[in-house]
């Protein structure tokens, strides 16, 4: 699992580069970034998926059943129900379509 600071907000920009980002969050933010260069540049056979949830992943949100995705970037309204996530989840397992990528769903 990835946070949603680390996905892109346009070209080469992400979420955590704003100067508005809460500086004492960016350490946080900056160590998921290390993680998924690290993945991403690994040569390796591991075969891998970096899921990221948006902002709002809300417990209490309302289940829609449906997702949006992307891949790297800030999709949909930044906000998802635990179930919701779970669909998405289990959509991809059941029907890997992503690899070696942040995978961002959202509503």
């Amino acid at each position: 699992m990835g946070i949603a600071t680390t996905l892109e907000i346009s070209p080469g920009v992400r979420l955590m580069d704003d100067p508005q980002f809460p500086e004492e969050h960016r350490l946080f933010s900056q160590g998921h970034v290390a993680e998924f260069d690290l993945l991403r540049t690994a040569a390796t056979e591991l075969d891998w998926l970096m899921v990221v949830p948006p902002l709002d992943l809300n417990a209490r949100a309302e289940a829609t059943g449906g997702y949006r995705s992307a891949v790297g970037a800030v999709v949909g309204r930044g906000r998802i129900a635990h179930a919701d996530l779970a669909v998405a989840l289990l959509d991809e397992i059941e029907t890997p379509r992503h690899r070696g990528v942040q995978w961002t769903v959202s509503h």
